[in-house]
């Protein structure tokens, strides 16, 4: 990896990361926290924290910029519930709910599921709980990502008859959020 690839690449190297693995765990080492803004594309450095978005995305456009064409940025959709997230249980108790719909992402390196939002949970809690998968770009990370989950979390909370309506479910899906980020 070198400064002169691009921005990431030079942000990396100036902490004395000279290699796409050691970059990943750096970025994984950080803790899980939703950043001040979504339009620096270095925040996830500049602030030492992130979320599965703003990590997935620094770390996928090192890839590009780095020509590493075997990694690819995920968006999946699973059943987040206090099986695969603890933390969550009590706001799903509280709310009669046996899980959430959560949009979700991660890196695929040569076919293989490798996730950096957490630094102390690398096993993979949701595999078995995916809904979906589909590939993603960069640019997708902010828009697209969250109007995929809203319309996703809307449709689920109507065809399951729920008493809820798509705002109070948005709002539930928060509290949870904010559990996770104690």
């Amino acid at each position: 990896m070198k400064s002169e690839n691009g921005p990431i690449s030079s942000a990396f190297v100036t902490k004395g990361i000279s290699t796409f693995k050691e970059s990943c765990e750096l970025v994984r080492a950080l803790p899980y926290r939703r950043n001040s803004t979504k339009n620096d594309k270095l925040i996830v450095l500049k602030e030492e924290y992130g979320t599965c978005s703003s990590k997935h995305k620094l770390l996928k456009i090192l890839a590009e910029e780095n020509d590493i064409k075997s990694c690819k940025l995920i968006l999946c959709m699973f059943k987040m519930s206090g099986g695969n997230t603890p933390k969550i249980k009590g706001v799903l108790d509280k709310y009669g709910l046996k899980y959430i719909p959560e949009a979700h992402t991660y890196l695929a390196i040569d076919g293989k599921v490798n996730d950096f939002t957490f630094p102390d949970e690398p096993e993979l809690f949701y595999l078995n709980d995916i809904l979906y998968t589909e590939e993603i770009a960069a640019e997708q990370i902010r828009k697209y990502k969250a109007e995929s989950h809203r319309a996703y979390l809307k449709e689920w909370g109507e065809r399951n008859g729920l008493s809820f309506t798509f705002e109070e479910l948005w709002e539930i899906r928060e509290e949870c959020i904010a559990v996770l980020a104690l």
